[in-house]
């Protein structure tokens, strides 16, 4: 994961989401794994189409991962961003009953 954000930071956006998701995959703790897998949905928050994003964030939001929350609002901004106004405010409404 180091590595992804080391390319990340140089604006190689591909390299550090290919990193990001190898080491999702290859960690066997599930919180630094869905951790690599939330930081490559974000680094391609601003290029990929939000079926994209969707479809990475969405396992993340079942109630037992650790960045559900994080998840949550993550994929509320792709929503605001493809134009889906009404389920982004949905997904911000929920998070404000959120008691973690």
């Amino acid at each position: 994961m180091q590595q992804g954000g080391l390319r990340l930071r140089e604006g190689k956006t591909d390299e550090a989401v290919a990193l990001f998701d190898k080491a999702a995959e290859a960690d066997k703790d599930p919180a630094i794994a869905d951790a690599a897998r939330l930081k490559s949905a974000l680094a391609l928050m601003d290029t990929a189409p939000y079926a994209v994003i969707e479809t990475r964030l969405k396992p993340l939001l079942d109630e037992k991962r650790p960045y559900r929350i994080a998840a949550r609002e993550a994929l509320a901004m792709a929503k605001l961003k493809a134009g889906k106004f009404a389920e982004a405010r949905r997904d911000l409404d929920l998070l404000t009953l959120v008691q973690d």
